[in-house]
């Protein structure tokens, strides 16, 4: 996995499922390379788990990343979980 420097936090700026999922499929675009699959799906965990007020773990992160296996998104499910928790831990900042 790549070292991200920047945290995880993406607003999609939409407001369905199928939106969030054709933007992470439409990853990465040129000029913003780091901005992958991945990230966007990390980004989506966490900030699905923040609106639920509920502290981010690997069960939730789990929980919303198989939401969007579920619904389609086409991401490396690993790195995606990996980013979300080194955020979760404070290992990438804010």
């Amino acid at each position: 996995m790549r070292k991200q420097t920047f945290p995880p936090i993406y607003d999609f700026g939409i407001t369905t499922m199928k939106g969030v999922v054709d933007s992470i499929g439409n990853s990465p675009v040129f000029g913003f390379e780091e901005i992958t699959p991945e990230w966007k799906a990390a980004s989506y965990a966490i900030r699905a788990q923040q609106e639920s007020g509920d502290p981010i773990d690997e069960d939730s992160i789990e929980a919303h990343l198989d939401v969007l296996i579920e619904r389609g998104a086409v991401f490396e499910y690993r790195p995606a979980k990996l980013l979300a928790l080194a955020y979760a831990e404070g290992e990438v900042a804010p």
